[in-house]
């Protein structure tokens, strides 16, 4: 089966004013730390670089070049938030979206529909790019905004107090969006700023400020797996987000055994293989596509066994996804029996 590349997508989000409602506040808020640091907490309830991740960071370059804060490749032109991505919306999931400070809620949107932007067009969600969204006043010159939230899932009103840490919604895929995340962006005195480099000089990458209270244990990483299962029929990326690799049942009649495999965060010269073997050991089916000539957002691959003529044996059936540059840079065994 061919596999399906992915290109940057554009999640950028339209300016705060551009959700629906816009209130004229004269409150106090929790002001930040004494050096008028914003400090933030993880925005989504998921253990990071487990079972979420981050897609793309704020566009540190100037002009039509891309750079995210370690001069690497995982963003695009003119991104001004960071992406943190969960594997799909399977029912099971769930995944809340956090306040990453405490503040009050200033403008919120809820009935967007969870659709790709691909099926429906950009024009479908112009002036309305994020979707299902929250913006949070954090005081002193600070807001922070959250988008792509699903449809009916927001759990706070404007004027709402909120702590570091509250539910808030939940990862969807509204607006501008063809996966599910959270883009999550910063403004301070009205500026969209990188969390991870605040203060550091546009164009430039390292130095500056972390706002970011997981800074201290998390590292930086690229060639990512995201997302792998079992299918009996083949399945687009779309599929994938939506969940269809979930709670796979290996019947005897399935016309095919597909294993399937999302990767994120791709750096250029990335080698993807997946095989598949079945409960003798024998591979049936094995792909290796790459080495990447450019870096790359997301990248899919699957491999299939169409069913014997004698059916399909008991067993064990094994399938092994890994990203190399020349050495094995991730790896993973997943199983279904049958």
């Amino acid at each position: 089966m061919t596999p399906r590349s992915g290109s940057f997508w554009r999640a950028r989000v339209a300016p705060l004013a551009s959700l629906i409602l816009l209130l004229s506040l004269s409150v106090t808020l929790a002001e930040p730390g004494p050096d008028g640091m914003l400090r933030l907490q993880m925005p989504v309830k998921c253990d990071l670089d487990r079972d979420c991740f981050i897609q793309n960071f704020v566009d540190r370059a100037v002009g039509e070049d891309a750079m995210d804060f370690t001069c690497g490749a995982q963003t695009y032109d003119g991104h001004d938030g960071t992406d943190f991505r969960v594997p799909d919306l399977a029912p099971s999931r769930n995944v809340d979206v956090l306040a990453a400070a405490p503040g009050r809620v200033l403008r919120v949107r809820n009935r967007m529909p969870d659709i790709s932007v691909l099926k429906i067009g950009e024009e479908a969600v112009s002036g309305k790019e994020c979707g299902n969204g929250v913006v949070i006043d954090h005081g002193g010159g600070w807001q922070t905004q959250y988008c792509h939230l699903a449809r009916n899932s927001v759990m706070v009103e404007p004027g709402t107090e909120v702590a570091a840490g509250q539910p808030i919604g939940r990862i969807g895929m509204s607006g501008l969006s063809e996966l599910p995340h959270v883009h999550f962006s910063v403004s301070y005195q009205g500026d969209w700023i990188d969390p991870f480099a605040f203060g550091s000089e546009p164009g430039g990458c390292g130095g500056g400020e972390v706002l970011w209270d997981f800074a201290a244990t998390w590292e930086y990483e690229t060639d990512f797996i995201i997302n792998t299962g079992f299918a009996a029929d083949k399945v687009t990326i779309d599929d994938i987000n939506w969940g269809a690799l979930q709670g796979f049942v290996f019947k005897a009649d399935a016309p095919i055994l597909l294993a399937a495999g999302l990767a994120g965060g791709l750096s250029e010269g990335t080698m993807l293989t997946l095989s598949l073997s079945g409960p003798d050991g024998e591979i049936l089916a094995e792909k290796t596509v790459g080495p990447l000539d450019a870096p790359m957002a997301q990248y899919y691959i699957g491999v299939g066994k169409r069913r014997p003529a004698s059916g399909w044996p008991e067993g064990i059936y094994t399938a092994v996804m890994s990203l190399s540059d020349g050495e094995t840079v991730r790896e993973k065994r997943f199983e279904v029996e049958r």
